[in-house]
């Protein structure tokens, strides 16, 4: 009795596919990481920038909070950590009082008073002043964003090229 015909494909070769596709894909996913992180820096050095320019560090606590924090799933995230950040970018329209204890925090960096209770009642004359008229909005991370955009979209294409153009299977 007969089994059949067949013909027994070397799958070797398939394997050794497989195996230098997912290397080709870890080496671009990593170039493509490494540009991600370079945009981002760069994004959070000129939002740091413009926030000097714009006149709105007085305690450095918004400046020093920008950072570039990479993510599990291989995302970046560029950005201001400071509580009160949102509020600098968009602004704050009147209504509801500020935070007291962020405002007595400026004024003592101002040197307006060494006396702390001074500085409580300045601080909260201040969040009076902000509840009743609001702030003026002083964009610094949206702006540096729109900057640099198109220069991601570029690092990334740049990353799959050259992980291309060098990629010889081995």
């Amino acid at each position: 009795m007969s089994d059949g015909m067949y013909i027994d494909f070397d799958q070797a070769a398939f394997r050794k596919f497989k195996v230098n596709k997912r290397q080709f894909r870890d080496r671009v996913l990593t170039k493509a990481s490494e540009g991600l992180k370079d945009s981002a820096a760069r994004i959070v050095a000129g939002a740091k920038t413009r926030l000097k320019d714009n006149g709105s560090v007085a305690t450095g606590m918004l400046r020093n909070s920008g950072s570039v924090r990479p993510q599990v799933d291989g995302t970046v995230d560029a950005g201001f950590y400071a509580e009160y950040a949102y509020w600098v970018e968009y602004g704050r329209k009147a209504g509801g009082m500020p935070p007291v204890k962020l405002i007595a925090e400026w004024v003592r960096k101002r040197h307006i008073s060494s006396d702390e209770s001074e500085i409580e009642s300045i601080a909260f004359a201040i969040a009076k002043n902000i509840a009743a008229n609001g702030t003026k909005a002083k964009p610094f991370l949206t702006p540096s964003y729109e900057e640099n955009k198109a220069r991601i979209d570029e690092l990334m294409q740049k990353a799959i090229n050259e992980v291309a153009e060098n990629y010889n299977g081995k």
